[in-house]
């Protein structure tokens, strides 16, 4: 301001009755003065507020934070329990900035949360996420700092963190049994059980059929049929020279004018009949009988006195008929009429027999068939057995290949230094509280003394006024 400014405003004061009070500028001094005459306030409010504070910071829930360094390695290579010095190199950190980012990006999803959430089970996903930081140091190290008001649960978490994230690359990763062993323990459980139910099947098929006499059986069984397609075959070649034999003597006889009655008309008589079909029965009796039973054993003694009475029966009603139906014997008419005689009975007996034999190869083919139905079933249940023990002996080896795989293999994330249980929070921090309360504290007093001595200064201009 001029002079004329000053004059100016003298001449305003004075037409309002008072003078003007020039004030000098404060000094450094001033306001050391002011504090030092105001020290008591200070020292009041510097030490209410260091008080509060500490009141403050033993009342607030404590927070601990847990830390676990670890490394990635994109070498992940099983130990070689076989190889010498020169076998798998240890694994190293990575140091490309583009995959460290990668790695900080998987740790901070969702899916390893959620990992990490499942193994832990006393947090919330929102509150791991939120209490988890994730970082990379000057080593290359990734370092998780988890926070919790529980020691114990910090640690735990900062260690689960290292094993979800090899989880969920184990479920991404390729290796021979990568992600198969819940498979392998599943398989295994259900081709036990299945096992365990054909092998009962099979014991129950084997009680059932007694497959012990089975195979015995079967043996004695195929021996009867060969024998009787053999008797067949020789029974078959003596009727064809039968029947030559009878053509023979028939052709004979009507040359000498002596046959009168036709062979066939024999097959019309009912006692011929009834007694063909009873040694036809008799026939297959001891057919069956003679591959079981000793020659000398009664019931075979029985069946060939039986067999010799029916022929004799059927040999001397052939002679009743031819000695009614021919003229008087002569030598040579005597010798045509016992060979003709004996010729039908041997056809009759041959044809019994034929025919009887044919009828138990029939039988015997269907009780081998049989047989070998269940042999062929056996057979079946054993392979699936054997098929089923294979099998399951293959699983649980490749069980154990993918336990000794994932003992021994290199994990993706190794740990360097494990997360222990904090012993002190990182907040409040006491010392840092009330170091920061000290310093507020006493600005606070100072401003608040300087500001007390202004209001004391307007209050005293207004009185001088």
């Amino acid at each position: 301001m001029t002079k004329s400014d000053y004059s100016a405003v003298e001449k305003e004061s004075l037409h309002f009755g008072y003078m003007p009070i020039k004030e000098k500028e404060p000094q450094l001094f001033d306001y050391l003065s002011i504090i030092y005459r105001r020290r008591g306030m200070i020292y009041v409010v510097t030490i209410s507020c260091i008080i509060a504070t500490a009141v403050l910071s033993y009342t607030l829930p404590k927070t601990y934070q847990a830390t676990i360094s670890a490394f990635f390695t994109s070498q992940n290579t099983s130990v070689d329990l076989t190889a010498g010095s020169n076998g798998n190199l240890p694994p190293l950190p990575t140091g490309q900035e583009s995959v460290q980012k990668g790695i900080l990006g998987i740790l901070k999803s969702g899916t390893v949360a959620e990992i990490v959430e499942r193994k832990v089970g006393k947090r919330s996903l929102r509150h791991i996420k939120w209490n988890t930081d994730f970082d990379i140091n000057s080593e290359n190290l990734i370092e998780i700092d988890v926070r919790d008001r529980d020691p114990e649960v910090a640690a735990l978490i900062a260690n689960v963190f290292v094993e979800a994230a090899n989880e969920f690359y184990s479920g991404i990763a390729t290796n021979p049994f990568g992600g198969m062993r819940d498979y392998l323990e599943h398989d295994i459980e259900e081709y036990t059980i299945k096992l365990r139910d054909a092998e009962d099947g099979l014991q129950q098929f084997h009680s059932k059929n007694n497959i012990a006499s089975l195979q015995e059986e079967l043996t004695i069984l195929i021996n009867q049929k060969a024998g009787i397609e053999a008797t067949i075959n020789d029974t078959l070649v003596l009727i064809q020279q039968n029947d030559k034999e009878r053509e023979s003597l028939e052709v004979q006889m009507e040359q000498e004018g002596l046959l009168v009655l036709n062979s066939d008309i024999l097959s019309y008589d009912s006692f011929l009949q009834t007694q063909k079909e009873d040694l036809a029965r008799l026939e297959g009796e001891i057919a069956s009988e003679k591959y079981r039973l000793k020659p000398d054993h009664p019931r075979m003694i029985s069946l060939e006195e039986r067999r010799v009475s029916i022929e004799q029966a059927i040999s001397s009603r052939i002679n009743q008929i031819m000695n009614s139906t021919i003229k008087p014997a002569d030598m040579h008419y005597e010798t045509l009429r016992k060979n003709l005689t004996a010729n039908l009975i041997q056809a009759t007996t041959l044809a019994a027999k034929r025919d009887t034999l044919a009828r138990v190869r029939d039988s015997l083919s269907g009780r081998i068939n049989g047989y070998l139905q269940l042999q062929a079933e056996y057979d079946k249940l054993q392979l699936e057995i054997t098929t089923l023990r294979d099998f399951l002996q293959n699983l649980k080896q490749n069980l154990n290949n993918a336990t000794v795989e994932e003992r021994h293999k290199t994990p993706y994330f190794v740990t360097v230094d494990a997360a222990a249980p904090p012993s002190t929070p990182v907040f409040p921090i006491l010392w840092l509280n009330l170091l920061v309360a000290w310093v507020f504290g006493l600005a606070g007093g100072i401003f608040l003394a300087l500001f007390l001595n202004y209001i004391d200064r307007v209050r005293e201009r207004k009185n001088v006024i």
